[in-house]
């Protein structure tokens, strides 16, 4: 039974894991008291009865108000209240005693909090029975622990924080632990330039002019919906009854009063009279609306007695007054209507232009000009915003160094490091240094350590036009253990140098930068003074320790055509973090195209390079002059498959012994096509994909050596399944391989998801099929996060070209928050 290296150093970094989950929780917790989620509504509980009045919930004070005060309360939801409202009204006591009530949003005094954290955290736990690279090794389990915070202070200010531990029980892999805690400047300007944005749009001129049209057409709009639904109101069928009531009383011979006021005065009275009087037909009495003549009475009381000469018109008269009421609304809203349209569409356009404006903001001096121009105060921007603006990195921890072409490029340093460009450049770094990137996996033992520091300085700004001095210096491995005998001392360096670079901006898309560098000399080549000597840096008729660089990146807007292209060349003394090898004049140059044709459909991508290679792990005065070529097309048309063509150099590297790696290099064609379309109802993806090495048994250890590979995958997307099969033939001069796979997942339900497969693999040296399955299942646990299970028997190449079984586990825990 495999042990899974569960140490006491395993059982601390455990530990270390559930305490800072623990802490982290604890910030979002603390984030979630202090920054009440939206959908949280607000009510008030009643000090004297502890209830919570139906009245207040409608936003009226209940009638013991004064008396008792009144509590503002949380409720876990509006969705709670009987009034099913987004924001409930809240009512504060003042402090006098009385209640006031307030409008609908953030209380008096609420704080944001200091701190809202987002992010996520990871454990995996991956176990191999066979390492499928040309190491051997049996039995590793790899442990990691990672997490991504993004913290914003006081609503504010947004950093990052990245934590990675990686520990296993092989004697290869590299064991390591990246801390960093970094600014975040993008976030940071985009804040600012969407405050920005906000404060441009409140000064456009359209605003107040379209809420003005707005509140008018709105008005009209309300008052036309009246006037035309008077015909369908009770005052209409009042005064249609009434004046039909008038009528038979006049039939009846009966004298009405000459106004209608008078009339209406007199309703009482002549109800009382008329039972008494007597004419023909007196029968017809029950014609008369008695009701109906009340509530005018009621009505005409209730002030409508103002205006006398309206209430006498006819019903006719006020027919014919309404419509010709309507048809100048109409024509009135028409007008507005079209106002409103036409100062929408200037207030898009002014919207557009303000946002283009902020958008483009990309410098402090930028900035200043936008707002002194639309008189926008210091006090709509966070605190400090200039100096932040200006910040364009600072990290404490692991920090990824790319200066320039030929002072420091691509390598990490675990310490310091900062860049600061208003008007001018500064910048700093430094720290121990790691050039372990393309080796990242390799255990590098009795390696002497690298320490590297930066400073810079220039005028202009990073992305246009300007000049920058770099001095360098520190430590750096100008051998590599690794490829050295075991036992023998691998000397340690002092480097040196300055660079002065210049980039000048031809054109909006086009860049032309230029760099030249001089370096202290290599210890072995410096006349016998000081290692730590900077005596080479002032040789100045000295050209071996000097090196130059040239690069073009350009934009054809036109065409859209995209290129660059660089040229660098190395004295045989020259020395920088960016150059490895030490001991050849060397030069590299590469040229780069990229088109694209049929209105985007078809993209195609070429390359030619000489020499741009740098590997840590091969010798120090390494140089190739083999010109390496690449080209790949790629086909994109809507409802079409898309298909990819490509020939580039691909490479392997080999570890040989302890003391010695190889690599080889040759060239590799593939071919893609892949669609994603509906059968019907289900969604479904197919992919076909044509492989081919270009290498041959002498010059490489990969086993499937000159070996052409097709692969058929296709994948069904249902309601609760999702099935996937693939069929696969690899096929060389020595034998052939074929393979066929089938996976089902199955989301039981939100929170379990289950899934396995089988896989079936003939080759046709030991003619013996050989079969491998697959399952896996998926976890997710309210408040808790999701874990996840997988289990893989499988095959990978062996010795005499024969396939040896190979069995992959993982445990993963994530979490996001």
């Amino acid at each position: 039974m495999p042990s899974i290296g569960m140490t006491n150093n395993l059982a601390l970094k455990i530990v270390f894991l559930l305490c800072f989950l623990q802490v982290c929780f604890a910030l979002a917790r603390a984030q979630q008291v202090a920054n009440p989620a939206k959908n949280v509504g607000l009510a008030v509980k009643c000090r004297q009865c502890g209830s919570f009045p139906d009245s207040a919930l409608y936003g009226s004070i209940p009638e013991h108000a004064n008396d008792a005060g009144f509590q503002v309360v949380a409720i876990p939801s509006a969705a709670n209240c009987r009034s099913r409202k987004q924001t409930l009204l809240v009512f504060m006591p003042q402090s006098d005693g009385e209640n006031q009530r307030e409008l609908p949003g953030s209380l008096p005094g609420h704080s944001s909090g200091l701190l809202r954290v987002h992010g996520n955290i990871e454990y995996d736990l991956d176990y191999r029975s066979n390492i499928d690279t040309p190491y051997a090794e049996k039995d590793i389990y790899q442990h990691t622990i990672q997490t991504y915070l993004d913290i914003t202070v006081k609503d504010q200010y947004p950093v990052r924080l990245y934590f990675t531990n990686r520990f296993s029980n092989s004697s290869l892999f590299k064991n390591f632990t990246n801390l960093n805690l970094q600014y975040n400047p993008h976030a940071f300007s985009n804040s600012v330039r969407v405050a920005l944005k906000n404060e441009l749009l409140k000064r456009t001129r359209f605003n107040d002019s379209i809420r003005l049209t707005k509140q008018q057409l709105d008005l009209a709009t309300t008052e036309l919906l009246k006037l035309e639904g008077w015909k369908n109101s009770p005052s209409f069928f009042q005064q249609e009854l009434a004046e039909k009531n008038a009528r038979v009383l006049k039939s009846k011979g009966v004298k009405l009063p000459e106004t209608q006021v008078q009339w209406q005065d007199s309703i009482t009275d002549l109800r009382r009279e008329l039972p008494n009087m007597n004419w023909p037909g007196k029968t017809d009495l029950g014609d008369v609306d008695f009701a109906l003549l009340d509530s005018i009475k009621a009505q005409q009381r209730a002030g409508v007695n103002n205006n006398v000469a309206a209430d006498t018109l006819s019903l006719a008269e006020k027919l014919k007054k309404n419509e010709q009421l309507i048809d100048s609304l109409r024509k009135k809203i028409q007008l507005l209507q079209a106002a409103y349209n036409s100062q929408k569409s200037k207030s898009a356009v002014s919207s557009n232009n303000s946002a283009v404006t902020a958008n483009s903001v990309r410098t402090v001096a930028e900035l200043d000009s936008v707002m002194r121009t639309n008189h926008i105060p210091d006090s709509s921007m966070p605190k400090g915003y200039r100096t932040l603006f200006a910040v364009r990195s600072f990290g404490v921890g692991r920090n990824m160094i790319d200066y320039s072409e030929l002072s420091a490029k691509n390598i990490s340093v675990t310490g310091v490091e900062a860049e600061y460009n208003p008007s001018y450049y500064a910048a700093v770094a430094t720290g121990v240094i790691d050039y372990q990137f393309r080796d990242f996996i390799i255990q590098r033992k009795n390696a002497p350590k690298q320490y590297f520091t930066a400073l810079r300085y220039g005028w202009g700004q990073i992305e246009g036009n300007h000049v920058i001095a770099t001095y360098y210096t520190g430590s750096r491995q100008l051998y590599n253990s690794s490829t050295v005998l075991p036992g023998t001392v691998t000397p340690s360096s002092r480097v040196m140098g300055v660079t002065v670079e210049g980039n000048y901006m031809i054109n909006a898309t086009t860049a032309l930068t230029a760099e030249v560098a001089k370096s202290s000399l290599p210890y072995y080549n410096n006349g016998g003074t000081n290692p730590h000597s900077a005596a080479g840096v002032t040789r100045l008729g000295d050209r071996s320790n000097e090196a130059y660089s040239i690069k073009i990146n350009s934009l054809v807007r036109a065409t859209g055509t995209r290129l660059s292209a660089f040229y660098k060349k190395y004295g045989v003394n020259f020395q920088s973090f960016s150059f490895l090898t030490t001991g050849t004049e060397q030069h590299a140059w590469m040229l780069k195209a990229e088109q694209s044709f049929f209105n985007k459909r078809l993209t195609i991508t070429g390359a030619i390079k000489e020499n741009d290679y740098n590997n840590p792990l091969v010798a120090t005065n390494y140089q190739s002059n083999t010109v390496f070529k690449s080209i790949q097309a790629t086909w994109r048309m809507r409802k079409w498959p898309v298909i990819s063509v490509g020939y580039f150099p691909s490479e392997q590297l080999t570890k040989l012994s302890d003391s010695a790696y190889a690599q080889n290099l040759f060239y590799t064609f593939v071919a893609n096509i892949s669609h994603f379309y509906k059968v019907g109802e289900v969604q479904t993806a197919s992919s076909l994909v044509y492989t081919q090495f270009y290498n041959k048994a002498t010059d490489s250890n990969f086993v499937y050596f000159n070996t052409r590979n097709i692969l058929l995958n296709e994948t069904v997307f249902l309601k609760r399944f999702t099935l996937q099969g693939s069929a696969s033939i690899a096929t060389n001069s020595s034998y052939n391989l074929y393979t066929l796979e089938n996976d089902v997942q199955y989301t039981v339900n939100s929170w379990l998801r289950i899934g396995g497969g089988g896989k079936y693999n003939r080759q046709t040296v030991i003619e013996k099929v050989q079969w491998g399955y697959k399952a896996e299942a998926m976890v997710n646990i309210k408040k808790l996060g999701g874990i996840q299970l997988m289990y893989d028997k499988g095959f990978i190449p062996g010795p005499d070209k024969k396939l040896v079984p190979n069995n992959i586990g993982r445990v993963s825990y994530f979490k996001i928050f």
